[in-house]
């Protein structure tokens, strides 16, 4: 389930230190640290385009982002809800895949401020939140099919897109800082898969089991891609003809070979392609109202204490009407599982091999 941006986990990753560097609010006897705002805040300030990074809008929004998702967690525990450990286990292993490494993925952490010790209780709670959010909210709401019919016959602009192709891929990863005869290793490797590929093996099962990027799961599926996606990778897979596997291609973390599945000219997305996803984006739609009196009724509840005299301040700055910095509104990006929609920002593009 897609939640409003203060739900959302990909958004508040790096919101969630567990270490404290120094508390500066204390919500329900939780300490919250320096870190942890400054961290929102620069989340926020990436999102809020325009908005200068001393706008006292800007520190007041990252506060109530952090002090809502505390409460949230709060709630959580003292409801019982619980996460699979093992597939926060999985996320935490695909993440290390996808950043080249246990000794890359440490640096990108680390640049954050963050261990891997910390990201996995990250993950953990972003999971927790959203089996909490989902049992309150939106398991409870139905949508049914002629009203997920309904939106997608009366907005036919926001279900068309570009000439398109449909990608797989498979990554052959090569460790950071190896010498030119690891590299050299690497590239036989997957000069050796694409040898099996051009002599007739199923593209998907080859990826599955020879790819190192977690799409492996997938067949190496990348999804619907238009022109302008993978600006660094499409002149490796514009031009092939349905069916046509790549070269070896030289990445940034190793080799790449791609397949086109189909080539589809500009159009409009069927109903059956969207219609998982929109029914998830009208359900959402439908629970933001209940997701935030939840909210509301959490912290009318809550003993919110500031320890920092900015904290203070910051807390009595007025959001505003509009709360333009801060609104924890619904914003769904509506397209098909692994087909990005044409008319969507480079930030909707699948993430780049």
């Amino acid at each position: 389930m897609v939640q409003p941006r203060i739900l959302a986990a990909c958004g508040l990753l790096a919101a969630s230190a567990v270490f404290a560097a120094k508390p500066v609010l204390r919500v329900n006897g939780a300490d919250i640290s320096d870190s942890e705002i400054d961290r929102a805040k620069a989340m926020m300030g990436a999102q809020a385009r325009g908005a200068a990074a001393d706008d006292p809008r800007l520190l007041r929004a990252a506060i109530e982002e952090v002090i809502s998702r505390t409460l949230l967690l709060q709630a959580a525990r003292a409801a019982g809800v619980t996460v699979d450990l093992n597939k926060v286990a999985a996320q935490v292993e695909a993440q290390r895949d996808m950043a080249g490494g246990a000794d890359a993925f440490a640096k990108a952490l680390a640049a954050h401020g963050l261990t891997e010790q910390e990201f996995a209780k990250i993950t953990e709670d972003s999971a927790l939140l959203d089996a909490y959010i989902n049992a309150q909210i939106y398991d409870k709401i139905a949508v049914g099919d002629a009203d997920v019919k309904a939106y997608y016959d009366q907005h036919p602009d926001e279900f068309k897109h570009p000439e398109q192709v449909k990608l797989r891929m498979i990554a052959v990863r090569r460790l950071p800082g190896a010498d030119d005869a690891a590299k050299g290793a690497t590239k036989a490797k997957a000069e050796a898969i694409r040898q099996k590929l051009l002599a007739g093996a199923d593209f998907a099962a080859t990826a599955a089991a020879s790819s190192d990027h977690p799409n492996k799961s997938k067949g190496g599926e990348v999804g619907w891609v238009r022109l302008g996606m993978l600006p660094q990778m499409e002149q490796y897979f514009w031009d092939l003809k349905p069916g046509a596997i790549s070269d070896v291609e030289e990445a940034t973390f190793g080799f790449v070979i791609f397949k086109v599945d189909e080539r589809r000219p500009a159009g409009t997305m069927t109903f059956e392609e969207v219609k998982g996803n929109l029914t998830r984006m009208l359900r959402m739609r439908e629970g933001a109202t209940p997701a935030q009196k939840l909210i509301a009724d959490l912290r009318a509840k809550a003993k919110i204490e500031p320890l920092d005299p900015a904290i203070k301040a910051a807390l009595e700055t007025p959001l505003g009407p509009a709360a333009p910095l801060g609104a924890a509104t619904p914003a769904p990006a509506v397209q098909p599982a692994a087909q990005p929609p044409a008319a969507k920002p480079a930030s909707d593009a699948p993430k780049s091999p």
